[in-house]
């Protein structure tokens, strides 16, 4: 079979002022082998009481010696006609079955029926061009109809016998409807809704198989985006040169890259990535407790430390003994039988612990370390389902409060995190969102 048309009606079918309704006008010009009407409550009644759109459909066959295989669907019960969610899964159904029993090019008629009903043709058209084709007819005065023929009082054959539509003179008013234009503004919201998601990876994914219909700075940002959120901040650099800090608001100052990462956990909070966020934890937690010791107490990891060609700081003993005796009391109080392992959060703690008598910081630090030893060993090391629920009930504490925690040793360690800094990701998404929406 050739053309398949699938119609659903509307008052202005078949015929109204004289003229071609759109789903006897699509019939006149594209002679679709086969018709399956679609017929709401409402439509039904119009059917069953005088047959108009068979009747005139039959009449255009005989008119165009075309024989129009006609279906009907009938939906008695469909008396809600505008809600577009309903339509999109209904119409998707009646396609299944439509194309289980024939072979051939699908046509919509895409200008009858309720608003909901021709979007709704409109999105499947636009998603599936390979398989599905839309067509509009315009009104013969090229606007809106202003008068509707008496429906409820309609004489058939008459109208068929006025219709000059059936005149040789006739103006073919369909096209086919842009419906790549409607995919592409689809994608382009699909692609902001990923960004507002902080899904860079999923978002550039979509934009990079829109090739001329974004711009190459919308596609450049994403990338850029893409390696900032992976804390590849020199990659993301690499990508925007001069425009690195005007579009992604990176942080910036002597621990930035403390700043990044903790922006980043919280991105992770936010998308609710239990597991991602308590596995990264414990380098953070390392990084500004370091800090804490550095800048609060005048303890540097060199003082007891040795560091490897890798960069990794290493405790050593023989170090200790030498020019930290205080350092290796503490390390040895907590670890009798201490050995030279890397440095760890562990071990700061300790040290920072023993020396410092600011109560909030000492059960902030407590805290921390509780849910590293209670949550995040057992989240890098099993395959285990971290949920909201999970962390309260092993470690007495909500996801927000642990980020809370690490902003207030943060501060109190003198990193300077700017409040606008927790917005940053907000704001380089709207630079990002800003570029797509720009017409190329």
């Amino acid at each position: 079979m050739g053309k398949i048309l699938f119609s659903p009606l509307g008052k202005t079918d078949p015929i109204s002022n004289q003229r071609d309704g759109s789903m006897l006008h699509i019939c006149r010009i594209y002679k679709p082998d086969k018709v399956y009407l679609y017929m709401s409550k409402e439509i039904l009644q119009d059917h069953e009481s005088d047959n108009r759109y068979v009747f005139c459909l039959e009449k255009l066959g005989e008119l165009l010696d075309h024989n129009f295989e006609i279906e009907i669907i009938e939906r008695p019960e469909l008396v809600y006609v505008h809600k577009l969610d309903d339509f999109y899964e209904e119409f998707k159904r009646c396609l299944q079955e439509i194309e289980k029993e024939n072979e051939g090019e699908i046509l919509f008629n895409v200008s009858s029926g309720t608003p909901a009903m021709k979007m709704g043709l409109q999105v499947l058209a636009s998603l599936y061009p390979e398989r599905y084709t839309a067509i509009q007819v315009e009104t013969p005065a090229k606007a809106a109809n202003k008068e509707h023929e008496d429906t409820d009082h309609y004489d058939v054959k008459l109208q068929w016998e006025c219709n000059l539509d059936n005149q040789e003179t006739f103006i073919d008013r369909s096209s086919r409807s842009k419906t790549d234009t409607l995919f592409l503004n689809i994608q382009k919201e699909n692609i902001k809704r990923l960004i507002r998601e902080y899904d860079y990876s999923a978002a550039l994914m979509l934009a990079e198989n829109m090739e001329g219909a974004l711009s190459g700075k919308a596609v450049l940002y994403l990338k850029a985006a893409e390696r900032r959120n992976l804390l590849d901040i020199s990659g993301a650099q690499k990508l925007l040169g001069k425009e690195t800090q005007d579009v992604l608001q990176i942080a910036v100052g002597e621990e930035k890259d403390i700043i990044e990462y903790l922006i980043n956990l919280n991105i992770k909070l936010r998308k609710r990535q239990y597991a991602d966020y308590i596995r990264a934890i414990t380098p953070v937690v390392l990084d500004i407790l370091l800090v804490y010791m550095r800048k609060k107490q005048g303890v540097s990891e060199e003082k007891f430390c040795v560091r490897s060609r890798k960069g990794i700081w290493y405790l050593n003993i023989n170090k200790m003994e030498k020019s930290a005796p205080d350092i290796l009391a503490i390390l040895k109080r907590k670890y009798p039988m201490l050995k030279e392992n890397p440095l760890s959060s562990d071990y700061v703690s300790e040290i920072i612990l023993a020396k410092e008598e600011d109560l909030k910081v000492i059960s902030s630090i407590e805290k921390i370390r509780e849910v590293e030893r209670e949550i995040r060993n057992y989240a890098a090391h099993e395959i285990v389902a971290i949920t909201e629920e999970s962390i309260l009930r092993d470690a007495s504490i909500r996801p927000e409060e642990i980020i809370e925690l690490l902003k207030f040793l943060s501060i109190r360690a003198g990193i300077k995190i700017r409040k606008e800094d927790w917005k940053s990701y907000d704001r380089m998404n709207e630079n990002i969102i800003h570029a797509i929406e720009e017409v190329v």
